[in-house]
């Protein structure tokens, strides 16, 4: 299989081949010595080779090129929409259409700005953001006739700055961005400013900035998550821009976003494709703050279950673009995706956002919740909708109620990193252990040899868990042995087997649980008193009533109610959740995953709720939906809620698409 080298070899072999330079030339201009040896045929550009066997590790996915087009296009009419006096119109047609023919004050406005425009990608990889750019400004060139094109293609790439950690990306991109332009001489040689360091923590990386910083910062930077890389994120925090922005549970490219916005001057544009999981993740806080502090958005795109990437299906991505200076007085342009066509061109893809009738334009103060969470609206009936509930809103979920997680054992069973990693060759011979064996969770049968103890508790998982009532049925066991639990024989030797993998557990090893104590077994009463029950991820809102027993997992929560002189009845608030208004409200907020619901603590805890003035008509048909749901009730609780909220007409029709259209 052909590597790195060889491919960077190959590119050094094609640029000869479609120029007029000399193999001498290309190898001292580029730093390359082409061989002669025999290799395959170039049929991918760097990044989309590069990355297949990296992506994995460096968290890099290949932007298709017209989307790079696009956020070429969209960053240059932000830029000289608001450095000239151009119209939008006009813009639109020379940076959208592509219809580059310029009258005489047009063509003089337009090349005085790219004369001195600054342009920088961060995290370059193969360059295809910047090779638009300066293709595009080729375009332009031709079209209008300008004399001395190739001369002032030099000259504006002298602005143009490419950073990668990776020395091979930066050298594929200065081949590919000549083998386009194909010079006949040393002379028409196309170079940038190229910056082989790592932008988060290189001590160097400020002196490579223009004084004046750069007007615009675009790129699609890694999506590296803080879990599984520990080793990496212990490295940034040991410099002092990691250290600075460090947050728990961050993600690398939110390291590029602080990067982009800092480098970039009080004009300046950003243009960034990433995940959308930022705009509500905890682990994101610090980040908000900032863009809400240091800027405003002009534009988010988000694609939510629209597939950017053919090869990381699942991820869910926007492409955001960002000023550098605050503007009370600006509306931005939320724009949802909901379309599943696919897209293979430029042309097509700015049909699918130009035709995207999800869209509204917001005042900034709106966009950002009372937790200073990003909220996206799909158009102005959804912002109206959930501008009522929170108007409406007197209370807190979490002033009535507590919302706790499900237990966690540490070791419901023999996993197969526990087998390889944890277990004693001589261990799993003395007790003939194989992976699947159980340790605190089992079924029926097994647990038949514990009938008689009162830690063997019925256990049940989140998908036991429906539309207001729960499956009482479950063929699932757990012995909840919590600090009450004395190690009775009987439990010992069915225990001592798996002494090696209990007692490497956090909390065993900090002297906080016995060896034997399930990991965190929260307090008894969550089980068993009258409570809801929801799943942490689900594609609905999908709230339960339990007033028995049930044990489950931390991918369930439960909802029990405090103990005040006011009361929130446990009937009016299941009916709330499991409603179509209640589903809009929750596809509002909480940890983003495309269409499907997080519902975890902290979102669950801040739900905005009002005392119900139909509280009493909610509370019976709730108790009949939890005994038997039908269509029929359903809809008669969800016209009560809508009445409740004054939801008009029009807004009714929009949640009711919203919510059939998702089921």
């Amino acid at each position: 299989m052909i590597n790195e080298k060889q491919y960077i070899n190959n590119l050094g072999k094609l640029l000869f081949k479609k120029s007029g330079l000399t193999i001498n030339c290309i190898e001292e201009t580029f730093n390359l010595k082409i061989s002669n040896d025999q290799s395959k045929k170039i049929t991918k550009n760097f990044d989309s080779f590069i990355l297949e066997s990296k992506r994995k590790n460096t968290g890099s996915f290949y932007t298709p090129d017209y989307i790079a087009k696009y956020m070429v296009s969209k960053a240059l009419f932000e830029y000289f929409k608001n450095n000239t006096s151009l119209s939008d119109q006009r813009l639109a047609s020379i940076f959208y259409s592509r219809k580059y023919k310029l009258n005489k004050n047009e063509k003089d406005i337009i090349l005085n700005v790219f004369k001195d425009l600054t342009v920088a990608d961060l995290s370059c990889g193969g360059g295809i953001f910047l090779i638009n750019y300066i293709k595009l400004v080729k375009e332009i060139l031709l079209v209008n006739n300008f004399d001395e094109s190739r001369k002032f293609l030099k000259e504006i790439s002298k602005n143009v700055h490419a950073y990668d950690i990776n020395a091979l990306a930066i050298k594929s991109l200065l081949l590919e961005l000549n083998i386009y332009f194909e010079p006949k001489s040393r002379e028409e040689i196309i170079l940038i400013n190229t910056h082989n360091l790592d932008v988060i923590s290189s001590k160097n990386f400020d002196e490579s900035i223009p004084e004046s910083g750069y007007d615009i910062v675009i790129g699609n930077p890694p999506y590296l998550g803080e879990k599984g890389n520990k080793k990496l994120f212990n490295n940034i925090k040991k410099s002092r821009f990691g250290q600075r922005y460090y947050e728990g549970k961050m993600d690398l490219f939110y390291y590029f976003i602080y990067r982009g916005i800092n480098v970039m001057n009080t004009s300046g544009v950003l243009i960034y494709l990433t995940t959308n999981y930022f705009i509500t993740a905890d682990g994101a806080k610090k980040l908000r703050n900032f863009l809400k502090d240091n800027g405003h958005f002009i534009e988010i795109i988000n694609f939510n279950e629209y597939n950017i990437f053919e090869d990381a299906r699942g991820q869910h991505n926007l492409i955001f673009t960002y000023r550098k200076n605050k503007d009370e007085n600006t509306k931005m342009l939320l724009r949802t995706i909901e379309e599943k066509r696919v897209v293979n061109n430029f042309e097509a893809f700015i049909n699918l956002i130009d035709s995207c009738t999800n869209k509204c334009f917001i005042d900034e103060e709106f966009l950002f919740n009372e937790r200073n969470e990003i909220q996206l609206y799909i158009n102005e009936n959804h912002f109206s909708i959930i501008k009522k509930i929170k108007n409406q809103s007197d209370y807190q979920l979490m002033d009535f109620f507590n919302v706790n997680q499900g237990l966690v054992s540490g070791a419901d069973r023999v996993s197969k990193y526990n087998y390889n990693k944890k277990l004693s060759q001589g261990c799993i011979d003395l007790y003939n252990i194989n992976i699947g064996d159980p340790i605190y969770v089992m079924n029926k049968e097994k647990s038949t040899i514990f009938q008689e103890k009162n830690y063997v508790k019925h256990f049940y998982k989140n998908s036991d868990i429906n539309k207001f009532s729960v499956n009482e049925n479950t063929n699932k066991r757990i012995l909840y042995i919590d600090q009450s639990v004395e190690l009775d024989e009987l439990l010992k030797s069915h225990l001592l087997p798996y002494k090696e993998i209990l007692q490497e557990r956090r909390e065993v090893r900090t002297g906080s649980r016995k060896w034997f104590e399930i990991q965190w077994a929260r307090d008894k009463n969550i089980f068993e008193q009258e409570k809801i029950v929801v799943p942490q991820r689900s594609r609905s809102n999908i709230f339960a009533y339990s007033s028995e027993s049930f044990y489950g997992s931390a991918d369930i929560y439960y909802i029990t109610s405090k103990k005040l002189l006011l009361k929130f009845p446990l009937f009016a608030l299941l009916g709330l959740l499991n409603s179509k208004l209640f589903y809009l409200y929750l596809s509002n907020i909480g940890k983003k995953k495309g269409n499907m619901l997080e519902l975890y603590a902290t979102p669950l805890k801040h739900l905005l709720i009002k005392k119900l003035n139909q509280e009493e008509a909610i509370i019976e048909v709730s108790k009949r939906l939890s005994k038997a749901f039908s269509n029929e009730l359903f809809d008669k609780l969800n016209q009560l809620i809508y009445l409740d909220y004054h939801i008009s007409d029009k807004e009714i029709d929009f949640i009711e698409n919203f919510y059939n259209n998702r089921h």
